[in-house]
């Protein structure tokens, strides 16, 4: 098989500049065309209206003084790093607003991360919205790490809490290999630390129930303190300590508030779920999950 480089596959026939256009002709200017190559493919479009919205880009334009070669099919700008999906898919979302010939538009995982990947490489602010909106409103199908990588790259906020949490509190056999590609060296470090923190946190609040105090109205409380440590492990210890179905962070009282406690009589159960709130007794599992959040954002 040859190896040898191959041309570049011209996605219009320079120098016909009529692949891609404004929506409305009228703001189409035939002087001002250049020619860029992304990767093996070359991209022939008016610069003008791009140039208005990036300094990056408008930058690069200058670059290319007006009757010289560079911009041209012969010598086109080189656009390092940028793959020519991404600029293909920003091209016709920037030029025709994603529409489809029936106005209808069209987004997927793909398109929104190509756009984002190209108002990145150019430093544009204008269309991130529309981007941060798509994701919104479509089934993007990701896996917390691909989101959590996405959210990261992107500065999405919103996508690293969930994602974050989903990862760390996820059944450790089933983090597949796929997940920890997707990650960066400093993400999976910040994960691991965090399961470590959380499974420690957890040892203690399972292994030492917080103690049932006695209770003027309980006319039994002897019976009670028993019963409370053999319904703590039984009910709750065992469910805190299950790596393979973790309770959520967040979700412990609640463990703790659907226990039966059998033997245990409901002032008793009621007086010791009244003072955990109060304590704020499981409170240090999300502080765990938030110290990895601005871990991650750093």
């Amino acid at each position: 098989m040859d190896s040898s480089p191959q041309p570049p596959t011209y996605l219009s026939q320079p120098p016909a500049l009529d692949w891609v256009r404004y929506p409305d002709p009228a703001c189409w200017v035939e002087d001002h065309p250049l020619v860029f190559r992304a990767e093996n493919q070359l991209f022939c479009f008016n610069v003008v209206h791009l140039s208005h919205h990036s300094h990056r880009f408008r930058d690069l334009v200058n670059t290319c003084p007006p009757g010289g070669s560079r911009g041209t099919d012969t010598d086109p700008v080189f656009l390092e790093g940028l793959s020519a999906s991404a600029l293909a898919s920003f091209i016709h979302w920037f030029f025709h607003d994603s529409c489809d010939e029936t106005g209808v538009r069209k987004v997927d995982k793909e398109f929104l991360i190509d756009i984002l990947t190209v108002l990145r490489y150019w430093d544009i602010e204008k269309g991130e919205e529309f981007v941060r909106a798509g994701f919104d409103s479509i089934d993007l199908s990701l896996q917390p790490s691909q989101q959590l990588e996405l959210a990261r790259c992107f500065k999405i906020r919103e996508f690293i809490g969930p994602a974050l949490r989903s990862l760390i509190l996820s059944p450790i056999s089933p983090l597949k290999f796929g997940d920890i590609k997707q990650m960066s060296r400093k993400v999976f470090v910040v994960i691991a630390k965090a399961r470590d923190a959380l499974i420690y946190e957890r040892s203690q609040r399972a292994f030492n129930p917080p103690p049932i105090s006695n209770i003027q109205a309980c006319d039994r409380h002897i019976y009670c303190a028993t019963h409370w440590a053999k319904g703590w492990w039984e009910e709750v210890a065992r469910r805190l300590l299950d790596l393979s179905a973790p309770v959520a962070v967040g979700e412990e009282l609640s463990c703790v508030q659907s226990a039966t406690f059998s033997g245990v009589s409901p002032a008793c159960k009621d007086a010791i779920l009244q003072l955990m709130i109060l304590q704020n007794y499981f409170g240090r599992g999300e502080k765990i999950l938030k110290a990895a959040e601005e871990g991650i954002r750093k």
